[in-house]
């Protein structure tokens, strides 16, 4: 319950994050950009969570890392809205969300593989803290129109 706490309160500020921008910039690709890429940001600290030996900072990470996931998973529809318009935003919406369950499917299977195998879950967590990284990279090659 503490770890949605700390991931609710975050990710209200963080709903905050696109108009405190707006004041100072005027492109809003450019805007969702940096928006996206402080959320993916936030979950970075995720790989490295297996070295933390204390309960309190492991939950401050978790919740900061989960308040990083709704902040990106929120904003990621006015990026497809803005990169694809607005006729192609049913198609590219879902395309991700059928990616992202798929995504899901296997990383499932491949926490049960490694815990099997290693008996811990740290290369999981590496890969989680360092998804969102790479979903930004991905989403900067593939939408030109949200280049700054």
């Amino acid at each position: 319950l503490l770890i949605v706490v700390v991931a609710s309160t975050i990710s209200i500020g963080g709903g905050l994050l696109p108009r405190f921008l707006a004041k100072y910039l005027d492109d809003g690709s450019r805007i969702r950009f940096i928006v996206l890429g402080v959320f993916a940001l936030m979950a970075l600290p995720l790989a490295f969570l297996p070295l933390v030996q204390n309960l309190g900072w492991a939950i401050c990470i978790m919740g900061v890392a989960l308040a990083g996931h709704q902040g990106f998973s929120t904003n990621i529809y006015g990026v497809a809205a803005s990169a694809f318009g607005s006729r192609e935003v049913a198609h590219v919406i879902g395309i991700a969300a059928f990616c992202g369950n798929v995504a899901g499917a296997l990383i499932g299977q491949a926490a049960v593989w490694q815990l099997s195998t290693h008996g811990n879950l740290h290369a999981i967590f590496i890969e989680c803290g360092l998804a969102y990284l790479v979903c930004w990279l991905l989403i900067r090659l593939i939408a030109p129109r949200l280049r700054g």
